[in-house]
């Protein structure tokens, strides 16, 4: 294959770019859905800190999450992150694309096709000089492997994980600026990309390493133009923006990171099966954390190598750049292979890869040239091996982009892999019970239960309990009296001596810090709706209203669960026609749509037993699912009792007769939209049943 000469060479070169992009814009379209997913929701979607600009001065002198939604991270360590310039771009994206995700993802992939470009351009001028048809195809590889390993899903197609787009664009900008003699710009564009992602600071020393393992060159006024402004940057980081410095623990820091380096390297080799949540920390009672053998051996053997290859550097100058491609790899790992415990429950994530996937990504081109130097037949073989093996992973990162779509693809897709995931279990179980699929909800819950209960992590139990007793307050009938009441009293304890007790099935019994107990006091959703739904079910219609009342007026506004419900009691003090007004104009209420068409149906039929008013309220509180059958009910025509039964078995989501109340539908104006209703919610919950068993299926085998 010979080359005409400049203008064909570079043709050829920008006709290898534009492929490059072709391919990875097919592969991360999938993706591309408008919907905010996980960490975005609290980073954009409810954060009112990027969305009006009295506040942005706030947004980006403060840490990165200091959001405005009670969606700020647990962990204290997350105080202490301080981005500016991804926080500055959510402003503008704001600006431009208000709430729709999709002009977000679209930005991502995008800064990914600048990476993609910026990296091949990075190996051109990397990757020695020699048949320049050969370099093109192991370089045009290396960029392939870059730019669709499965590990680019999270930072690509998950908005939140563009923090490593803009670090990588500017760190790449920067090595490209500083290999043309323009130290100073590499410096200003890494000071940049210390303010899109802390681990940006290993930056310079690779570049200087580079330098010097790459050139033989040591060029003091260079160093220092390109290390001075990212001193200035940390010197605003650490002093003039009020975000302090994270802490942790060492203790246990030797198998730790091991562990993680041996992830991370299973992680690069084997991406064939990808999750969000690749080194889940595991826990057993009797022996608290452990690390599997598997994960720090390895990362010794990457370790071992890795020093193998620095004394082999040392006595031939050959091995200097494959050295720099190792460092490439290692350096940028090193703030997150967990020298210090922070608490993270996950010790490492695909999106941390990003920048070290330059190396990869340099390594394969340069053994794709060298085996074109020893022979050309075993060049073939390899440049064909490794294009099979693209195709593959362009395949994985395909699918597994669009697991980040929402956050229903996101934990249902986790759900399945890992079984055993305590924050996936969580997040499905309670996203059901949200959306009426009660008993499903609680079927998952059960099991974040069981897994706390095996072992013994401390925030896992006291999750699993606040979300089975909400559950529980959920799906539980007026007529199981017994449950109601112990879930009364548990509720009620919490105050008085802040312990949360349960003796029904399952139990649990834990004694609340005095911080956990005010932030469970103060949880609409996981206390106040539970507690006033019980007393509503009890049939203490005043006590439940009042403390929906006592809720809505220490909080500035109500969660649409708890709006569904004041709603409801609404009805069921004698109101049901304020009720329907207020459910018409009330749209931020939790199913809204399906409580106006309920609260329709029910003053259908109660229109037409033409009973004194006190005597209709306690039908609408049976109908609602609010305490005990009232005796007017006996006396009622029984295609009216048939309906309010039907009623109060949708409310209190057990089985519905549809035959006999499509039977009597025909003189109603209500009954047929609730029957769709009912008929939607049935085939949802089939469809539901139908997911479980296929993840159950998936994870026996």
């Amino acid at each position: 294959m010979g080359y005409d000469g400049p203008v064909a060479l570079e043709r050829r070169w920008g006709a290898a770019s534009v492929l490059l992009a072709l391919v990875t814009v097919l592969v991360f379209v999938p993706g591309l859905s408008d919907e905010f997913t996980w960490d975005d929701n609290g980073l954009i979607r409810t954060n009112e800190n990027i969305q009006h600009p009295e506040r942005y001065r706030e947004a980006l002198t403060t840490h990165f999450w200091n959001v405005s939604s009670d969606a700020a991270q647990a962990n204290e360590t997350y105080n202490h992150i301080y981005r500016p310039l991804v926080t500055f771009a959510y402003i503008v994206q704001f600006r431009l694309f208000g709430l729709h995700a999709a002009g977000y993802r679209v930005v991502s992939l995008a800064l990914h096709l600048l990476c993609g470009i910026l990296a091949l351009l990075w190996l051109r001028r990397r990757i020695p000089s020699g048949e320049e048809a050969h370099r093109l195809l192991a370089i045009g590889l290396g960029s392939a492997v870059f730019a669709l390993h499965p590990s680019r899903a999270e930072a690509v197609s998950w908005i939140s994980g563009s923090t490593e787009l803009w670090m990588c664009a500017l760190v790449l900008s920067a090595a490209l600026a500083f290999d043309s003699k323009r130290s100073w710009l590499a410096g200003v564009l890494l000071a940049l990309a210390l303010f899109a992602k802390e681990s940006a600071i290993v930056a310079a020393p690779l570049l200087l390493a580079d330098r010097f393992l790459l050139q033989g060159r040591r060029e003091r006024s260079a160093s220092i133009a390109l290390v001075a402004p990212v001193v200035i940057a940390l010197f605003v980081r650490v002093w003039a923006v009020d975000v302090g410095l994270p802490g942790g623990r060492i203790q246990g820091a030797l198998p730790r990171v091991l562990a993680s380096f041996g992830l991370y390297a299973q992680q690069i080799l084997s991406p064939w099966n990808p999750t969000a949540f690749p080194g889940l920390r595991l826990y057993e009672c009797d022996r608290g954390e452990f690390l599997p053998a598997a994960w720090w051996i390895g990362g010794a053997l990457v370790l071992a190598a890795l020093i193998l290859l620095g004394l082999a550097a040392l006595r031939r100058s050959a091995w200097r750049p494959v050295l720099a491609d190792a460092l490439w790899v290692a350096v940028p790992l090193l703030p997150v292979v967990n020298l210090i415990d922070l608490g993270s429950r996950n010790l490492t994530a695909d999106r941390f890869l990003y920048l070290p996937m330059l190396g990869i990504a340099s390594l394969l081109a340069r053994g794709v040239v060298w085996t074109f130097r020893k022979r050309a037949s075993l060049g073939r073989t390899v440049a064909i091996a490794a294009c099979v093996v693209v195709l593959g992973l362009a395949v994985v990162t395909s699918l597994h982009s669009r697991v980040f779509a929402s956050s229903s693809s996101l934990w249902e897709y986790e759900v399945t892999r890992n079984r055993e995931n305590p924050f996936a279990l969580h997040a499905v179980g309670t996203a059901r019970t949200r959306a009426g699929l009660q008993n499903s909800g609680f079927a998952y819950l059960e099991e974040a239960h069981a897994l706390a209960a095996r072992t013994c992590v401390r925030d896992d139990e006291l999750r699993a309990a606040k979300d089975l007793a909400w559950a529980l307050a959920l799906r539980t009938p007026p007529d199981d009296r017994g449950t109601l009441i112990a879930l009364q009293s548990s509720y009620a304890q919490v105050p008085r001596s802040s312990a949360f007790d349960y003796r029904g099935r399952p139990a649990w019994r834990i004694q609340l810090t005095p911080e956990e107990t005010s932030e469970l006091l103060f949880d609409d959703l996981q206390y106040t709706l539970p507690r006033a739904t019980v007393e509503a079910r009890l049939g203490n219609i005043g006590a439940a209203t009042q403390i929906v009342l006592e809720q809505a007026a220490s909080s500035d506004a109500l969660h649409p669960l708890l709006q569904n419900l004041e709603i409801r009691l609404l009805a069921a003090e004698g109101g049901l026609e304020e009720a329907l007004r207020e459910v018409a104009e009330q749209r931020t209420a939790a199913d809204a749509d399906g409580l106006r068409i309920v609260l329709a149906a029910l003053h259908e039929a109660l229109w037409r037993t033409n009973l004194p008013s006190d005597a209709q309220t306690r039908l609408v509180r049976y109908a609602l699912g609010f305490g005990q059958a009232p005796s007017e009910l006996a006396g009622l025509l029984p295609e009216t009792q048939a309906v309010l039964g039907a009623l109060r078995a949708y409310a209190s989501d057990a089985p519905v007769d549809l035959a006999a109340l499509e039977q009597r539908s025909a003189n109603s104006r209500q009954l047929p939209r609730f029957i769709e209703l009912v008929k939607a919610k049935a085939e949802i919950r089939r469809f539901d049943e139908q997911l479980r068993s296929l993840a159950l299926s998936k994870t026996s085998r």
